[in-house]
């Protein structure tokens, strides 16, 4: 009951490009009160239409609690 979920991965695995299903991440989070952290290093600058990383790639306003990179 005292414990915090922490679920991290990375918004672009860099070996492929293969990009993080971070929709479906955020929603299992929020199911069971995990708090969502990505590493967007490979993201930021070159996903989304502004470059503001792999959240605004998949249109994603919310969901994300900590977004580094």
């Amino acid at each position: 009951p005292n414990r915090q979920i922490f679920v991290v991965v990375e918004g672009v695995y860099s070996m492929d490009g293969d990009l993080a299903p971070l929709p479906r991440v955020s929603e299992l989070c929020r199911e069971y009160g995990a708090t969502l952290v990505v590493d967007d290093a490979h993201g930021t600058g070159v996903m989304g239409q502004s470059g503001h990383g792999t959240s605004e790639h998949f249109g994603m306003t919310s969901g994300i609690d900590l977004c580094m990179g």
